[in-house]
């Protein structure tokens, strides 16, 4: 399998995807994901009172996991611990978008009629495979996303173990996965 680093998107190709998305849910869910390198279930169980505006922070504190007959079970995070993330600016609306008008417990990303979102009904709604044909990324996935994340983090000289907190990785060698060298980057342009 190729390394997380290569399977990163680059910055053209997140305002690509970005772009073929239409305006709305979708799109301020796949946003979360690449801008906050949070996994898909961490988004899909994000609650308004999880997010900080003033602070400029979210609170990961529970993830969606499939159950054994496809149905949502709430628990913590793969790392087991909370863990606070940065709310940059460009996530900025998408979030004060999704909170707006909800009380505390309310999910901040949410389908188009309320209901809860996933990796799965996402792809499925935005039509990964196009989205696919457009990066010419055969093989994109969602997870990806996190990818990038971390790859941005490092190529801007943030340190490796404000990366591995903001990810919540378990070690530092899982981190570190990202710091070697994309051999195939040069190749890909």
């Amino acid at each position: 399998e190729r390394s997380p680093r290569s399977r990163a998107l680059t910055a053209l190709e997140v305002e690509m995807m970005l772009g073929a998305v239409e305006d709305g849910p979708y799109r301020a869910y796949l946003a979360a994901l690449v801008y906050t390198g949070m996994r898909a279930g961490e988004a899909s169980a994000l609650r308004v009172g999880d997010v900080d505006l003033h602070g400029r922070v979210i609170h990961v504190r529970r993830s969606f996991s499939p159950g054994r007959g496809g149905e949502l079970i709430e628990q913590a995070p793969k790392s087991h611990r909370e863990r606070s993330v940065p709310l940059p600016q460009v996530l900025l609306p998408y979030v004060v978008r999704g909170i707006d008008g909800k009380k505390r417990n309310d999910l901040v990303f949410t389908g188009p009629r309320g209901g809860r979102l996933s990796a799965s009904n996402v792809r499925r709604f935005v039509d990964w495979e196009s989205l696919r044909t457009l990066l010419d990324r055969s093989d994109l996935r969602v997870h990806d996303l996190r990818h990038t994340l971390a790859t941005i983090l490092l190529d801007v000289g943030t340190a490796v173990n404000d990366v591995k907190e903001i990810l919540g990785h378990s070690s530092l060698q899982v981190t570190e996965r990202y710091t070697r060298a994309r051999s195939d980057a040069a190749v890909r342009g």
